[in-house]
């Protein structure tokens, strides 16, 4: 009988090349202690960054899914383990630029104030922290546990819009295409039975964000290549779009054919999450037809144990704990930065804006605020206006933000809205061309309906003493200004005019006429000197 040599015994069964035995599960428990020790420093060092992702998980339909994104994680990478302790872990030096530069891009957000890019900031360091602590052979194992981290950050509002222009042309085209007349205005569909309207709720978004976060699980477990991966990907987001308009079409056919007697009451019940998991089990089905068989490299794993085999030694745990400590460190600079800049800027006096002067034809309205609803938080100073010629009016709101904003006090925020909609529907969006002391730029064109009237808004940004409607070129002109000190103020410049008959053309050169006559830039430099003399 043959007898097994002693180097082939293990005293809990036999060793298999490729597989964990205690020489490769020492290094692991120090690593993962090392690794858990600088997660938990970074997520304390940035922890008001990860406090606000939490609060909109908490506050958010649409990105209430955040919740769920680390224990998916941490399930991830346990189904990875077996490849995981084949590998040796081994820090790296060399990633330290990266987080650096990462660190850099977190204060600009800050400063910024710009939630989303801090956001993305930190979940990205914790990402190449890995790399930094474990090298890039594990850490090419773990690239998708990893990557699926970024859908912890609340983003993809800016594609509401888009989205709510989509569906309205798709649930229009689809209802002639069915024989159905139908009459569009912005995002209002009439048809003979009733008046719809594609609300931002209705717009998709937060349909294709879990489809793409679902069509990523089932990519991965499905799929090999990653050419296949990002294709089916792809799929899950389109298709989840063109569900959405499919979805909007069949509530407003349903609600015709019936008289208005099933869809009204059954939206959101039926055509909602019930429709999307159909949806997502049809995209799950078809992507079955191409999926790949998974196969496990047990030679590659057993080189790369091989290859890495030499950095186990007595200095293991001292060079990665050192690695570890160096990029904490270094990330560490970033919230110190910020505290050190913000307690350089003074704290300006709340300024006090006054209405700005008009020439004839038009005149101030004493005692009339124009109606405005709207919702600025923190903001230093409101003033509402309105303004006559003839029979026209238009009405003025500015909000007003000092230099030294913070959070929750910014003019560029979530939380800011211009109109309530609890009187005031948004009929359609765009921009216009306007035109303030021989300046043109383009403004933000909305169209507002209630019972018994319509108006035109036109809004922008005044950042520095420049006019802007791009959100994000004036959180750039915010930034521009802290980094070099200038003490300016920003504030939200809106207009409103009543629209008579459905004349929006009428309205837009009332608008533009007023804009002609008003002292608009003078009356904002000259808060600017006032704020300025106050220091």
């Amino acid at each position: 009988m043959a007898t097994l040599s002693k180097s082939t015994v293990h005293p809990r069964g036999p060793l298999v090349r490729g597989s964990a035995d205690i020489t490769t599960l020492r290094p692991w428990r120090q690593t993962l202690a090392i690794l858990g020790g600088s997660w938990i420093v970074v997520v304390y060092s940035f922890w008001d960054t990860v406090i606000a992702a939490v609060g909109v998980w908490q506050g958010s339909e649409t990105f209430s899914h955040g919740f769920l994104i680390f224990p998916i994680t941490i399930y991830l990478v346990w189904s990875q383990r077996k490849q995981i302790v084949s590998l040796v872990p081994a820090p790296n030096y060399w990633s330290l630029p990266i987080l650096a530069i990462l660190e850099i891009g977190w204060l600009l957000g800050h400063l910024a104030s710009v939630l989303v890019v801090q956001q993305l900031a930190v979940v990205a360091m914790l990402q190449v922290l890995v790399f930094t602590v474990v090298g890039w052979p594990v850490t090419r194992v773990l690239l998708f546990p990893l990557g699926f981290l970024i859908f912890a950050v609340p983003f993809g509002e800016d594609l509401v819009r888009p989205l709510q222009d989509y569906t309205a042309s798709f649930t229009v085209k689809a209802l002639q295409l069915t024989g159905i007349p139908v009459f569009r205005d912005g995002w209002m569909i009439v048809v003979s039975t009733g008046v719809w309207e594609v609300a931002e709720a209705c717009a998709g978004v937060r349909y294709v964000i879990p489809s793409v976060i679902l069509g990523c699980l089932f990519a991965y477990y499905t799929y090999r290549t990653w050419a296949r991966r990002l294709g089916f990907i792809a799929v899950c987001f389109v298709g989840a779009i063109v569900a959405n308009g499919l979805r909007a079409y069949g509530i407003v056919m349903l609600a015709h054919l019936t008289n208005n007697q099933i869809a009204v009451s059954a939206d959101h019940l039926i055509a909602g999450w019930i429709f999307f998991s159909a949806v997502v089990l049809l995209l799950f089905w078809i992507g079955l037809l191409w999926r790949e068989p998974r196969t496990v490299d047990v030679k590659g794993d057993v080189t790369a144990t091989q290859s890495n085999a030499p950095a186990i030694h007595g200095d293991f745990s001292r060079g990665m704990a050192l690695t570890a400590v160096s990029a904490v460190a270094l990330l560490g600079l970033a919230p110190l930065a910020a505290h050190s800049l913000s307690q350089a800027l003074p704290i300006l006096p709340a300024p006090v804006i006054s209405a700005p002067s008009v020439t004839q034809p038009w005149q101030g309205l004493d005692g009339h605020d124009g109606g405005w609803n709207s919702r600025f938080l923190g903001a230093d100073e409101k003033l509402t206006q309105s303004y006559m010629a003839g029979d026209r009016r238009v009405d003025l709101f500015i909000a007003y933000y000092r230099a030294s904003q913070r959070q929750g006090a910014e003019l560029i925020s979530g939380g800011n809205v211009l109109i309530e909609a609890n009187e005031w529907l948004p009929v359609s969006a765009g921009s216009a061309q306007a035109m303030v002391d021989g300046e043109s730029f383009s403004v933000e064109r909305i169209v507002l309906r209630s019972n018994d009237r319509t108006r035109l808004v036109w809004s922008w940004y005044w950042v520095g003493g420049e006019y802007t409607s791009n959100r994000y070129f004036a959180k750039l002109l915010e930034l521009k200004s802290r980094l070099l000190r200038e003490q300016k103020g920003s504030a939200l410049i809106a207009l409103a005019v009543n629209v008579e008959n459905g004349n929006l053309r009428e309205a837009a050169e009332t608008l533009g006429n007023f804009l002609r006559h008003v002292a608009l830039v003078q009356a904002l430099k000259e808060e600017k000197q006032a704020t300025k003399g106050t220091k």
